[in-house]
């Protein structure tokens, strides 16, 4: 899924994508698989769109109990206190919302000049 993702970011030739991996990856639900892939994409096209990075790195570490994705970039970053403001920051409240979908959470670190992170953990369970 970030494989994919990333392929499709590289071809634009706007950031370079690199991904990591570590442990056994665990079969998932289809539906779980889709919601996690949205959010990744959807991660991404944040990145493209109002970062201006040029570098983006997703992290999977497949646990025993759970799946746990980072993206980062190298890009301007924001204040975080912004998606509080009512229709602001509409695609990471998404993110955040699908993460409760599928049982687990979201967390964004960012900060002016320093980039942004979003950390996705899920259960398998």
């Amino acid at each position: 899924m970030a494989a994919q993702e990333l392929r499709r970011i590289d071809t634009t030739g706007i950031v370079a994508g690199t991904l990591l991996t570590q442990g056994d990856e665990k079969p998932l639900q289809s539906e779980k698989k889709l919601i996690l892939f949205r959010m990744v994409q959807e991660s991404c096209q944040n990145i493209i769109k109002h970062s201006g990075a040029t570098q983006i790195k997703i992290a999977i570490h497949f646990y025993e109990d759970e799946l746990t994705i980072q993206i980062s970039d190298n890009g301007k970053g924001f204040d975080p206190c912004i998606l509080a403001d009512a229709g602001k920051g509409l695609g990471l409240q998404n993110i955040m919302s699908r993460a409760v979908v599928i049982g687990g959470q979201a967390e964004i670190r960012s900060g002016i000049d320093e980039g942004t992170t979003i950390g996705i953990t899920m259960p398998y369970n």
